[in-house]
């Protein structure tokens, strides 16, 4: 990243002075964040992305995010970044780089986040879908992928801490202590979801009992994964069980390809229904933001105009 910021300026939203993005980011991972407080999408996304943000540093993580500013003044932008923005970075009002910056990736919109390698080179467009997806214990997994725990080792340490205590525990299981008082506090959901687990899944199938699941383990954590997400009332769409399947397949030695056949099967195999997208509710949204879109659309066109952009 260090080459693609090495002669642009940023500032960091705690102190607002200006340094050389090339060294600030100089090995980390990055995000670049279009947004404006304008848009309604954006101030409901920035918050989600704050959090993100947050938990990734407080993990140790080496990321970083550099907001662009599509603001129609400074006051705006500064307003935008005292009311709900992280302590990342941004570009200053009136800066060329913004232009360069919104041309080089091609951006016709915003929220828009983009995660970048070192060089510039996209990793993804969908950071924004990534981010909003997964709840915030899971949201560092974008980064860096978090261990899973079966619901019986939870138990298990919930129950040895209890006979001990919680710095015993997280000693004796490596875990550490808020997992720990969070298992315990869930610990009737999780002997719920441990009852209510399919027998196909509690035990391996007999030799020659027709086609064997992948891996028996693997299965059982990720029915584990999507029945305590429905205790917590949470929806959960195809796209996401399948990314949640292709995760936690990396921790197995029989990888497999998280299909939409395979999916097929696993759903019917544990019962287990998702809803699509409701289009009503869609058009709804859509109509709901038509004004916003409409000036975002005369506010690009003269932005455009007055960079000089060749857009194609």
């Amino acid at each position: 990243m260090s080459e693609l910021f090495k002669d642009i300026g940023v500032c960091k939203n705690q102190d607002h002075q200006l340094i050389n993005g090339g060294q600030e980011l100089e090995g980390k991972l990055t995000a670049i964040y279009f947004s404006a407080h304008w848009c309604p999408p954006c101030r409901a996304f920035t918050p989600v992305l704050k959090e993100f943000y947050d938990q990734a540093k407080a993990s140790g993580e080496n990321f970083e995010i550099v907001f662009v500013s599509f603001d129609r003044s400074e006051g705006d932008l500064k307003n935008y970044l005292a009311e709900s923005h992280g302590n990342w970075l941004y570009i200053p009002f009136g800066s060329s780089n913004i232009s360069v910056l919104v041309k080089k990736y091609d951006v016709s919109g915003v929220p828009e986040l983009i995660i970048v390698k070192s060089n510039g080179d996209i990793i993804t467009r969908n950071g924004r879908a990534e981010v909003q997806d997964k709840q915030i214990d899971e949201k560092t997994a974008l980064i860096k992928k978090k261990k899973s725990y079966t619901v019986d080792f939870k138990l298990e340490v919930v129950e040895f801490a209890k006979n001990h205590n919680a710095s015993e525990a997280c000693r004796q299981f490596s875990v550490d202590r808020r997992r720990i008082r969070d298992w315990t506090q869930q610990a009737d959901k999780l002997k719920e979801l441990r009852d209510s687990t399919p027998l196909h899944i509690q035990k391996r199938r007999l030799t020659g009992a027709g086609r064997h699941i992948h891996n028996v383990e693997f299965e059982k954590n990720l029915l584990e994964w999507i029945k305590e997400k429905q205790l917590k009332g949470e929806k959960l769409s195809r796209r996401i069980i399948k990314m949640q399947a292709s995760q936690m397949s990396s921790n197995y030695p029989e990888c497999f390809e998280a299909s939409e056949g395979w999916l097929q099967k696993f759903l019917k195999r544990n019962n287990i229904s998702c809803q699509n997208p409701n289009p009503t509710a869609i058009n709804q949204e859509t109509k709901e933001y038509e004004k916003e879109l409409f000036d975002f659309a005369l506010y690009l066109q003269e932005f455009i105009k007055n960079e000089n952009l060749n857009v194609k």
